[in-house]
Formats: C-alpha cells, sequence, structure tokens
C-alpha cells in the first residue's frame, strides 16, 4: 500500500475522485483488478468483471464520508484481515455469499505477554572525608642554663684570666606529622540478577452471537 497507487489510477484515466476512492477501498482490504485487453474483447470483460459486484466509486466514497473519511491517506495503516472481514461483512459484499445471506465473523482475542527491558541508574559517588584526628607525642627540650657557684679553694691561672668565647649548642624536638594510607576494608558494588514471576491480568473480547426467534428461547449460536 503506497500513496503511488493513486498517481497510478489518474495516469490510466482514472478522475481524482475515483482514485481515491479506489486506493481507500484497497487500504480496507479490497482488491483491484485492472486489465489491458483488445478493443474487441472489453465488453466480453466488462460483462466478467460485473458478475463479481466490483464498487461504485460515487456511492462508496458517499459512504465513506459520512463516517468522516475525506480523501486517501498514504500514510494510514492497511486494515488488518480481521477489520477487512468485519468491512465486506458489513457490507454484505463477501465473494460467495448469497443476496440474503449475512456473514457474521467470529474474533476472539488472545492475551500475548511479552517483555520489556526498563532501566534504572545506581549512582555511586566516591570521594575522601576529612576528620580531625590527634596523637600525643614526647618532645625533648635542651636549655642553657648559667649558673654561679662557689669553686672552693683553686688557684687561678693565666688561661683563667684570658678573654675567650664559646658556643653552647641547644638542641628541641618539634612534633613532625607524616601520612600513611592503609586499606582497612573495601566496598564491592555488583549487581544481583533475580528473576520473578509475575501474572499479568487482563480483559479479551470475543464475538458473542444469539438468535431470537419469535416463540422459541433465545439461543446462542
Amino acid at each position: 500500500m503506497t500513496g503511488g497507487i493513486v498517481g497510478a489510477l489518474i495516469d490510466a484515466g482514472t478522475s481524482e475522485e475515483h482514485a481515491n476512492v479506489y486506493s481507500e477501498a484497497i487500504r480496507r482490504g479490497g482488491t483491484l483488478v485492472s486489465a489491458r485487453v483488445p478493443d474487441q474483447e472489453e465488453n466480453r470483460i466488462q460483462a466478467l468483471l460485473d458478475q463479481h459486484q466490483p464498487i461504485d466509486p460515487v456511492s462508496r466514497g458517499a459512504e465513506y464520508r459520512k463516517s468522516g473519511w475525506k480523501t486517501f491517506d498514504p500514510k494510514a495503516p492497511a486494515y488488518t484481515l480481521s477489520q477487512a472481514e468485519i468491512e465486506r461483512t458489513r457490507r454484505g459484499s463477501e465473494p460467495g455469499d448469497s443476496a440474503s445471506g449475512e456473514r457474521i465473523p467470529i474474533v476472539k482475542e488472545k492475551l500475548e505477554v511479552g517483555k520489556q527491558e526498563t532501566e534504572e541508574r545506581v549512582h555511586v559517588r566516591v570521594e575522601p572525608v576529612e576528620q580531625p584526628v590527634e596523637k600525643k607525642v614526647s618532645l625533648r627540650d635542651e636549655r642553657v642554663v648559667v649558673e654561679r657557684r662557689p669553686a672552693g679553694a683553686q688557684t687561678a691561672t693565666d688561661k683563667d684570666l684570658a678573654p675567650r668565647e664559646f658556643d653552647v649548642v641547644e638542641r628541641h624536638e618539634k612534633p613532625v606529622a607524616t601520612k600513611r594510607a592503609d586499606v582497612t576494608e573495601e566496598v564491592v558494588v555488583r549487581r544481583d540478577v533475580k528473576e520473578h514471576a509475575e501474572t499479568v491480568r487482563d480483559t479479551v473480547k470475543e464475538t458473542k452471537v444469539e438468535v431470537d426467534k419469535p416463540g422459541t428461547p433465545r439461543r446462542p449460536v
């Protein structure tokens, strides 16, 4: 089903209005028969086609327009088999039916359950966190102490009277902090896969046909 069929019908001599009706009928499950025949066979072939209930594009177009249809849409999806069957039955144009017959398709829906994968993201952030700590350490301090005390009975020498200078070194300890990183434990991020069964409940439709006949109880078919 493509929109090109309208152009093909117009090129073959069909009016644009009728070409749109024919194309819509095909979308709804109809069949288009086109034949190239010699002029002398035209009447015979036309008679053969007329035996199979060809549509009247004028009345069919008017019927379509009652339901809001305006023109053929090449993007519209084609009818399914069930929709096409209902369309033909409603019109009573199913081949092989008698003029007074009415075919009612028995349609039964089936519940089909599939699976669709969804995604849910869990964001993991890893970052260092600082916290205050303290640790005591023993430090040593040296101090130069100048002390004067009695020398007792000692005789001074020339060296003792000579001028001189010297340095006394004081040593002090101060805390020096270094850091060492140890792995104490670890966090493992993984996916745990489990399967579970879930029951899907819905409703399905089924065609029910009952026959009412005067004087007899209603009976299902």
